[in-house]
């Protein structure tokens, strides 16, 4: 919303305008194993399902709506104990088709809004290839994690917080669409929440 200033000059005021409509939401059902969207919702739909419905379960893990499948088992951890998650166990952490490897270090057991987590300290890097997000955009990453947090479920598997600082170069979009190309350094800082239905 643009601030109201009084008594001001109408053509000096900044013009408003909304560069596309919002969009409806599409639903998603699973049937089986399957995710598929409801395509009665037009063409946005229908190209929706074909992007999303093979990665679908990715970007619900990706954002804590679901567990992540593969978790840390029965071992336990003191603190200040190290350990390596090999490319084979990097879906522990990060969603999709991850290459790379990352070093944790737990430092504490903390609570994220009253949830247990162990609280690991990580670097190392990963690389993934076309990494969806809800909207269809798909993304190449390499991520380069100099130093961060992880607050990880001690109950669920799921990763409940994150702090990172990171390089990372990105390029979204391309196969027909406008491709964008980034590199920089990014901060990173994703609080989730988690709540057994």
């Amino acid at each position: 919303a643009l601030p109201v200033i009084e008594n001001a000059d109408d053509s000096k005021k900044p013009a408003a305008t909304q560069a596309a409509p919002p969009s409806k939401p599409v639903v998603f059902r699973k049937t089986d194993s399957t995710w598929k969207a409801d395509t009665s919702g037009g063409f946005r739909a229908v190209s929706l399902s074909q992007i999303l419905s093979p990665v679908f379960e990715d970007l619900l893990v990706e954002n804590a709506l679901a567990p992540h499948s593969l978790w840390f088992g029965k071992k336990r951890f003191k603190i200040g104990d190290q350990l390596t998650v090999p490319e084979k166990s990097l879906p522990m952490l990060v969603a999709g088709n991850a290459k790379g490897t990352l070093k944790l270090t737990l430092k504490s057991i903390d609570a994220v809004n009253g949830h247990p987590c162990g609280m690991f300290e990580v670097t190392g890097d990963y690389n993934r290839k076309q990494v969806p997000d809800f909207e269809g955009v798909l993304t190449d990453e390499d991520v380069a994690i100099r130093s961060g947090k992880l607050w990880l479920s001690l109950v669920y598997p799921v990763v409940l917080k994150e702090e990172l600082d990171t390089i990372q170069s990105t390029r979204t979009g391309g196969q027909g669409n406008a491709a964008t190309r980034g590199q920089g350094s990014i901060k990173v800082s994703v609080a989730r929440e988690w709540k057994k239905l």
